[in-house]
């Protein structure tokens, strides 16, 4: 006697005998092929963004509805009739079975199309993958051509330019060449196939601005940097409305399309700008923008002051612009304003509480000083961005200049290296810092000149030209700095360069006929004394020129000078009990070390010399190993173990650095 099946065997029964699981899987199949269509077509028809995700909903809602229709009708010879529940036996009719022979091959088909489409997918992802992976994703903005009739619009011209950089700089799986890379191309005479070798890209982006009054013209093309062949233009022709916005979006989008580059959800917010309430706030900002570079730049602090006027003005009419006050809070920091830099960063999240952006806050408490806060919020950036060039720079230099700590540096150098080193030659010199820190001339130097060649900057020139008369390279240091001189503009930091690197050698006749040509051509010394900004930290140089003075017999001029000097930074030892910035102490230690071997105070240079064992022996302004004032020294026995003491825990760092190196670790 046949047993009675349970309910779940009866409910399994009726689907069968129902076609329920044949439609399914029919369905499946076709919505299947149908989502593959769309995938496939959606890029060639440049269907709008939200179009697979309209035919997936409207396939769920099929797949309900055909599932009903399925329980409730059948089709049969006779045509389409509505199904008659039967009592079930546990078994189904043979006229049932010969019935659904259509269904069945029906379903074998599906189940056939829906492996072989899975199967192709998954080959057709892993080629996708694979090109994408391979695709040279280089490119290079190029300095956009003003075409207004009124030059003075230069300022919207680096504008435009600069926002559509900054969109493409947002999208991670791009790698774009900075700002400053580009500047030498403003007006290029040259092939643009060179310009892409000299800046090492596959693609380039260029354009040209024309603003009259209230019409605007803004022309981008992309060019294949290899074969010079044009590849696509987008072109706005409008009035200056908020409608530039969109227009700098799309850009953003058809670079990173033609460069196979993926664009995640956060980034297309980030790209996706919240425009001002009034377009005059946005052109203000602008004006602003061009005043901050010229005063980062130059120097000049008018160009300062008239950037922030030019922010104000623009927060004026609309107090809320993101922008505006991003540029702001960015203006305080680079000014180290940080309490008010944080005020307007906290400011913006109150307006916008997805900016979050935990590098600003980050770079803020680096600069001030606070570096527990620094880090923490570096490390957060670090979980949501780790290939970021700048955030693994900054996690370096953390551990470099607060703790010592060279041997956790050094991994994130690496990934900024990876991600930024042939793009940013701010990454480079800060590498070339860490290896100098360290003793390892060789890499120090190497480093300094891979930043020049990135961007030969005056301050990065006169950073390797002491690199090497420092350690005793003064015929390579000279030819260096004839050699790169007559064809750059630094006449100036040539001068004073020369004027270092002959004192240094002894030959203080030569070396104040070149201060006198550096001081003739505008040299003026750094008069700010910022206890914080470790780079600026009270006219380094006067221990130059009080070694000078007091060789060439005007001891009076040079102890007046050594005097003040001498004062301030040991007025900010007593005043300042956070002794966890090393890099800054080291600094100071070796100028008191400097400053009073120049006045033969034996005992005071070598307590501050012995200080150097405890906190790190960073070579600037001088080197202990070839500084004049310390020649009296040189055979001391108590400045030989000084000396020693310091190699010895350098020495040991570089064995360290050494064996990450033969374990894979780094490679630098």
């Amino acid at each position: 006697m046949p047993q009675n099946p349970g309910n779940l065997e009866k409910f399994w029964n009726e689907l069968k005998r129902r076609k329920v699981i044949q439609v399914i899987t029919v369905y499946a199949a076709i919505a299947f092929v149908i989502l593959q269509l769309v995938d496939m077509v959606a890029e060639p028809l440049q269907l709008p963004d939200g179009t697979e995700a309209l035919v997936i909903v409207l396939l769920c809602i099929g797949f309900f509805i055909a599932i009903f229709l399925s329980w409730v009708y059948d089709i049969t010879p006779a045509g389409v009739s509505k199904t008659k529940p039967v009592k079930l036996t546990g078994q189904i009719s043979l006229t049932n079975k010969a019935k659904s022979g259509g269904w069945k091959i029906a379903t074998i088909i599906s189940a056939v199309m829906i492996t072989a489409l899975l199967l192709f997918n998954f080959i057709r992802g892993e080629k996708r993958q694979n090109i994408t992976a391979d695709f040279d994703k280089t490119i290079a903005v190029l300095p956009f051509a003003n075409d207004s009739p009124d030059k003075e619009n230069e300022y919207f011209c680096n504008g435009m330019m600069d926002e559509i950089l900054n969109d493409l700089q947002k999208i991670g799986d791009l790698r774009v060449k900075s700002r400053k890379s580009v500047e030498r191309f403003r007006n290029p005479d040259q092939d643009i196939k060179e310009i892409g070798r000299q800046l090492d890209v596959s693609f380039i982006l260029e354009g040209s601005v024309r603003k009259n009054g209230d019409n605007i013209r803004i022309a981008t093309q992309l060019i294949d940097a290899k074969t010079g062949d044009h590849l696509w233009s987008e072109i706005y022709n409008g009035k200056y409305t908020e409608k530039i916005f969109d227009f700098q979006s799309s850009v953003a989008g058809k670079v990173a399309t033609s460069l196979l580059a993926i664009i995640s959800p956060d980034e297309q917010r980030r790209i996706e700008v919240r425009p001002p309430s009034d377009m005059l706030a946005h052109d203000l900002n602008l004006k602003a923008l061009e005043m901050f570079r010229n005063w980062y730049y130059k120097g000049d602090s008018v160009y300062y002051n008239l950037a922030l006027n030019l922010i104000n003005q623009s927060l004026e009419v609309d107090p809320e612009y993101i922008d505006a006050l991003h540029n702001k809070c960015t203006l305080f920091t680079q000014a180290h304003q940080y309490d008010s830099a944080m005020k307007y960063y906290e400011k913006i999240l109150e307006i916008d509480p997805n900016y979050l952006s935990y590098d600003e806050k980050g770079s803020i408490y680096f600069f001030s000083g606070k570096a527990d806060s620094a880090l923490k919020y570096m490390l957060k950036e670090d979980e949501v961005d780790p290939d970021d060039p700048w955030t693994n720079l900054m996690l370096g230099q953390l551990y470099v200049y607060y703790g010592n700590e060279v041997i956790k540096a050094l991994p994130y150098f690496q990934k900024a290296l990876a991600s930024g080193g042939d793009l940013h030659p701010e990454i480079n010199t800060v590498i070339s810092q860490t290896f100098l820190l360290i003793g390892d001339n060789a890499k120090a130097e190497k480093y300094q000149k891979k930043a020049i060649f990135l961007r030969p900057e005056c301050s990065s020139i006169s950073a390797y030209g002491h690199l090497l008369f420092t350690h005793g390279k003064y015929g390579e240091a000279l030819n260096f700095l004839d050699s790169i001189c007559m064809v750059n503009d630094c006449g100036q930091n040539c001068n004073i360069s020369k004027y270092y690197l002959y004192l240094t050698q002894g030959d203080f006749e030569k070396a104040e006929h070149y201060y006198n040509k550096g001081v003739d051509l505008g040299y003026k010394q750094i008069e700010e004394y910022n206890v914080l900004y470790y780079w600026n930290l009270y006219k380094y140089d006067n221990l130059y020129l009080a070694c000078l003075f007091n060789e060439t017999g005007r001891r009076d001029e040079a102890l007046r000078i050594l005097k003040d000097y001498i004062e301030v930074h040991e007025d900010f030892l007593k005043e300042n009990k956070d002794t966890s910035f090393l890099f800054k102490l080291s600094i100071i230690n070796l100028r008191l070390a400097t400053a009073y071997a120049i006045m033969d105070e034996k005992d005071k240079s070598f307590k501050y010399l012995a200080e150097l064992e405890k906190s790190v022996y960073f070579e600037w302004p001088c080197s202990i190993k070839t500084f004049p004032a310390f020649n009296k020294f040189r055979n001391d026995p108590e400045f030989k173990a000084i000396l020693k003491s310091i190699e010895k825990k350098r020495a040991a760092i570089r064995a360290q650095v050494s064996r990450m190196e033969e374990k894979g670790e780094i490679n630098m």
